[in-house]
């Protein structure tokens, strides 16, 4: 082979290959379609605020308005758990319903929510694509109303598939990215979820600490009170013989000796004393 038909042939083989790279590069960013669902709301954070565990701080507001609303949020989340845990003379299984009746509603208002976005989304989805059919429609009926030759009416016809497939495409692609949206927060919600149960058992471990602690201290309390009910009572200050034998003081030697002497003295009858003698 000559080098000028070994030039050619390399040349066309750059060809061929710089024209395989340009279709795999534009079926690559066809592929990688821009999300074409964007929020009311963009800015939004991970979870709501109402979806949130937090406590009623609205007498506090005012005096808060310099804080952060992500640390207010923070502070309202730990207000929640103190107020929840803060009386140790509470059963822990109410403690534990209360936390898991308040996280049942937050997830039912979320769902809830989500239940009525999707329903929007799906209004508005329906009546955007009867107003697009109802203009291609209106589209054919002006252009039938005058003859057009074969290639005219082949133009038309096929410049209205095509933007029918690309309505409905468009359509598809916002749908999936819509369900997608939907998708990424409620698995925020539900980590958001799980990351307060943890919190809360950890709390709640210490809080059945200190509840048995109570139910101690009580317990003790009743049973001092029965003892001290039980005691009899005390009616005067005299002191009882054995007692008083017991704590007497000894007798001097001399008066010991003197009643011993007393004590040996015989019985004699008695002298009758008259008077005058």
């Amino acid at each position: 082979m000559s080098q000028k038909a070994t030039s050619k042939t390399t040349e066309l083989l750059g060809l061929v290959g710089a024209a395989f790279l340009i279709i795999w590069l534009g079926g690559c960013a066809s592929s990688t379609h821009p999300n074409t669902y964007h929020s009311e709301t963009p800015d939004r954070p991970v979870v709501d605020e109402k979806y949130r565990l937090t406590a009623d701080r609205e007498q506090l507001n005012e005096m808060r308005s310099a804080v952060p609303a992500e640390k207010k949020l923070e502070n309202d989340e730990v207000a929640f758990s103190m107020a929840l845990l803060a009386d140790a003379s509470k059963e822990p299984s109410r403690i534990r319903e209360k936390f898991d009746s308040a996280l049942s509603k937050k997830r039912e208002l979320f769902s809830k929510d989500i239940q009525k976005e999707r329903d929007t989304f799906g209004n508005t989805e329906r009546k955007n694509r009867e107003v697009f059919l109802k203009q291609l429609e209106n589209d054919r009926r002006e252009f039938l109303r005058s003859k057009h030759t074969k290639e005219e009416r082949d133009d038309f016809f096929n410049r209205q598939e095509d933007q029918r497939k690309e309505y409905f495409e468009s359509q598809r692609e916002r749908r999936n990215d819509f369900e997608s949206d939907v998708t990424e927060r409620r698995k925020d919600f539900d980590d958001y979820a799980r990351s307060k149960s943890t919190e809360f058992l950890q709390e709640y471990r210490a809080f059945q600490r200190r509840h048995d602690d109570y139910e101690k201290q009580k317990a003790a309390a009743e049973a001092a009170q029965k003892i001290k009910a039980s005691a009899p009572p005390v009616t005067g200050t005299s002191v009882a013989p054995s007692s008083a034998a017991a704590t007497a003081p000894a007798p001097d030697p001399e008066v010991k000796s003197f009643l011993q002497e007393y004590m040996d003295i015989p019985a004699t009858p008695g002298t009758n004393l008259e008077s005058g003698h």
